[in-house]
């Protein structure tokens, strides 16, 4: 996918956590790393390319099924129309907090994406936890810092508005979230109950496929999950 004049724009998807443009150096290379304004989210066809390429880098690595179907050409349309459907009223509804962080090479072409926003599957998590919905690297700048760029920089402009992030990660790379300072969410944890139960109720590959991931980004705050279990039980 080719982003066209982008790469000196400063005009933020996130209002309230706005990144500032800069370039990382690879060993394949300079990638800026840049936001994505709000309004070419809107657009139908952008939405439907951007989700094309996590998709693609989804099922490259994965053994969930629902993303695998990517591989048969005749599923790809209806799976990339499918994920854009879910997408559009969390876009259409934006709070201010959608951040579409990008990684662009030196010819134009995306080469990662993080894809983040309130979390609003659960109620009142939206005041309080951000949600990693999508975090890609094209396979040719694997092992290039690409993916903990994207996602450090997306944690990082967000701090101030939220006191935790939470994610569903694959199980293949539980191994990268835990790296990245994330811990897995255990039902058998009483203030963690409540939440995972809620989640899992949501199907989406869980456990077999996914695991829920979450990591505080602020210090002495209750947690999130802390809170919906007091929400949960009052």
């Amino acid at each position: 996918m080719r982003v066209q004049k982008i790469q000196t724009q400063k005009t933020f998807s996130s209002l309230n956590n706005p990144i500032t443009p800069f370039v990382m150096n690879t060993k394949k290379g300079d990638v800026l790393i840049n936001e994505i304004p709000a309004f070419y989210l809107r657009d139908e066809q952008f939405l439907k390319r951007i989700l094309q390429f996590f998709i693609k880098n989804f099922a490259s690595h994965t053994q969930n099924p629902y993303w695998l179907d990517y591989k048969h050409p005749q599923n790809r349309k209806e799976l990339i129309t499918y994920y854009a459907s879910y997408m559009r009223p969390t876009i259409l509804k934006d709070d201010g907090n959608i951040t579409m962080l990008t990684a662009i090479d030196d010819q134009g072409k995306l080469c990662g994406a993080c894809l983040s926003h309130a979390y609003n599957k659960i109620p009142n998590a939206n005041k309080t936890t951000c949600y990693i919905e999508a975090l890609a690297v094209d396979n040719r700048f694997r092992k290039c810092n690409i993916g903990e760029t994207l996602l450090n920089t997306t944690l990082e402009a967000n701090k101030n508005t939220f006191t935790d992030v939470f994610l569903k990660g694959e199980n293949l790379a539980r191994g990268f979230y835990k790296k990245m300072g994330f811990e897995i969410m255990d039902k058998t944890k009483p203030n963690q109950k409540e939440t995972v139960q809620m989640l899992a109720a949501q199907g989406e590959g869980y456990p077999e496929y996914i695991t829920f991931f979450t990591k505080a980004l602020q210090e002495n705050q209750p947690r999130w999950y802390e809170k919906i279990a007091e929400w949960f039980n009052s």
